[in-house]
């Protein structure tokens, strides 16, 4: 757990050194290149690893940065896992890295004559990839001619999944520098289960295999 922090803040602590590496001044007449950055730490899953009481937990941050005023390029790092115990006492557990890079677009055009606003409604788009160890254990196999069961156990398996995400959020500041914000995210695999393969039950920074995945997160961030 004490690595999983570190990593996790030393990904935020790289966001703030590169802020620092790329405050040259723009062109007369010229959007800068890189500007409003801002770090975020997903507190809604605190909640839900307590919920879930360790069948499924994640811990996730990212940084954000304005292009050219124009579009925000994003980036989100976490490391997640599962450790799940089905009726049949079969257990599926999986645990990795995981990350997504995409873009969001700020949907709320401000009035010629308005002040800039630093709140923000968003859509946009991700392409998330987890690399990420899994195992199974205590499988009942069912022979239906021979009418036999047996359990068997899978070895661990390292293995990368890939998907796409859609979403749409807001974020308010509520104090200087300081935002709140939420995120509704439609998670697609790209790429399906093979048949008859043994596939994880859990996808860190995905979720559940085999479906479409909906999710909600909540986010504390720092504006520099």
């Amino acid at each position: 757990m004490l690595k999983l922090y570190c990593s996790i803040i030393a990904f935020l602590l790289w966001a703030v050194m590169l802020v620092g590496q790329t405050t040259t001044k723009p062109e007369v007449g010229k959007a800068p290149l890189f500007a409003d950055w801002r770090v975020e730490l997903d507190v809604a899953n605190l909640l839900t690893n307590a919920l879930y009481k360790g069948e499924r937990y994640a811990y996730e941050g990212s940084v954000q940065t304005l292009v050219r005023n124009k579009f925000f390029a994003v980036g989100e790092l976490g490391y997640g896992g599962s450790e799940k115990l089905n009726l049949d006492n079969a257990k599926m557990t999986s645990s990795g890295m995981y990350g997504r890079l995409g873009i969001d677009f700020n949907l709320m055009k401000p009035k010629p004559d308005a002040l800039p606003s630093r709140n923000y409604f968003l859509a946009g788009l991700r392409l998330g990839m987890s690399g990420y160890n899994y195992e199974l254990s205590n499988v009942l196999l069912v022979d239906d001619y021979w009418e036999e069961a047996r359990l068997r156990s899978y070895p661990q398996k390292y293995t990368v999944s890939t998907w796409f995400e859609v979403l749409a959020s807001a974020r308010v500041e509520v104090f200087s520098n300081v935002y709140l914000g939420w995120t509704v995210r439609l998670r697609n695999m790209i790429g399906g289960a093979k048949p008859g393969a043994i596939n994880a039950w859990y996808v860190p920074g995905y979720g559940r295999t085999g479906q479409s995945v909906w999710t909600v997160n909540y986010s504390v961030g720092y504006r520099f």
